[in-house]
């Protein structure tokens, strides 16, 4: 079932961490009519009910000496309903009575004995039935406050969720929010439905994307290469009223393109399709350690390849023109002759190799090194 967007803001208790620091109890709310609509200017009310559920998730008991629900009243825009006389409150624990202060505009749940323990897993149920809502387009906030300590302690601290709560037009329509397949392949498209109608503007979002798709069901996404979850918003204003509410659907695509920002790998990394291109920008050895490449390395025309440091050849090298050598001779290794140019043409564009040096006349070419420097 699609439901409003929720705004949910937490704080941890002072003093505590680890689970301990964790929100008492997690609500989600459901309501009905979804969305909820804003009554008309006269005639009869629209009503709506709301059913927040609170779940435990924590390996540790609390103890619950009281749970308050702050409704906005009045007949403005952040307002939900004009008062909290028509409200029927009920929660889903054995001996709790719920108490409605007009005034405070809140209604306050209370245990008959001093406070009751809610153990791991465990969780509540509170309906609010029949609240009449009234006639101004807004989000309105509400906030539910546990008054609660770790079981079997007498450090006491009150926990607050806000959950914003929007009231649209009559008119306004957005579900079924629905993509023809749920499994594409990679490279695939989607083509996604809806059925809409009185929203100021509609956008569709997914990835960095964020299209503009007022009157444009069915919409098609082309060229989908990883799992993807898509966003369809609606904005109402009426006056300086302004709601929104947000679908969203999830399509999977077989064997995705994958995207990481840090990715470790233990043990090998193999990639099976042939004709395989692995971009890295960065590429370095274990810490303390060279990076060893147990292949043949193949640079093709048109990329260079630049050295900052030092390179160590232990088979041969490349000499070009223009690198600079040294001419040592193996029989009187004190004896060198520097070189600019180790390769080059004659006036007839004939290929000449380096001369060599020698210091007497029966050293041989064999007798002579040509280093690079």
């Amino acid at each position: 079932m699609a439901t409003i967007p929720q705004i949910t803001a937490t704080e941890e208790p002072d003093g505590l961490s680890g689970e301990k620091a964790a929100p008492p109890l997690y609500f989600e709310l459901s309501t009905n009519p979804d969305p909820v609509r804003v009554s008309p200017s006269s005639g009869d009310p629209e009503r709506a009910d709301f059913v927040l559920v609170g779940s435990r998730r924590s390996t540790l008991a609390i103890d619950c000496r009281k749970v308050i629900v702050n409704v906005s009243t009045g007949n403005n825009s952040p307002d939900l309903t004009p008062d909290l006389n028509s409200v029927t409150a009920q929660i889903s624990l054995a001996g709790w009575t719920a108490t409605t202060n007009t005034t405070a505009k809140t209604i306050t749940f209370t245990p008959t004995s001093g406070h009751a323990t809610i153990g791991p897993a465990q969780g509540i149920t509170i309906q609010l039935m029949g609240m009449r809502i009234n006639t101004v387009v807004g989000s309105s906030p509400l906030r539910i406050d546990v008054e609660w300590a770790e079981s079997g302690d007498d450090y006491w601290t009150t926990d607050s969720t806000v959950i914003d709560i929007g009231k649209f037009p009559p008119d306004f329509v957005l579900r079924n929010f629905i993509p023809e397949q749920l499994v594409i392949d990679n490279g695939g498209s989607v083509k996604l439905n809806w059925e809409a109608g009185g929203a100021s503007s509609l956008k569709l979002l997914y990835d960095v994307a964020e299209v503009n798709v007022l009157g444009r069901s069915p919409y098609t996404v082309n060229n989908v290469r990883s799992t993807t979850v898509f966003y369809l918003r609606a904005t109402v204003q009426v006056g300086t009223g302004t709601v929104e509410r947000i679908l969203s659907t999830t399509v999977t695509v077989r064997v995705p393109d994958l995207e990481v920002r840090n990715l470790k790998v233990t043990g090998d990394l193999t990639a099976v399709t042939s004709g395989t291109t692995v971009r890295i920008r960065d590429l370095r050895g274990p810490y303390g350690a060279p990076l060893r490449v147990n292949s043949h390395l193949e640079v093709l025309t048109g990329n260079n390849v630049s050295i900052a440091d030092n390179l160590t050849v232990g088979g041969k090298s490349v000499l070009r023109d223009q690198d600079s050598v040294r001419i040592r001779n193996n029989n009187y290794p004190e004896n060198h002759l520097n070189a600019t140019t180790a390769f080059g043409t004659d006036n007839s564009g004939n290929f000449i190799a380096a001369a060599y040096w020698r210091k007497n006349s029966y050293d041989s070419a064999s007798t002579m090194t040509l280093e690079k420097r």
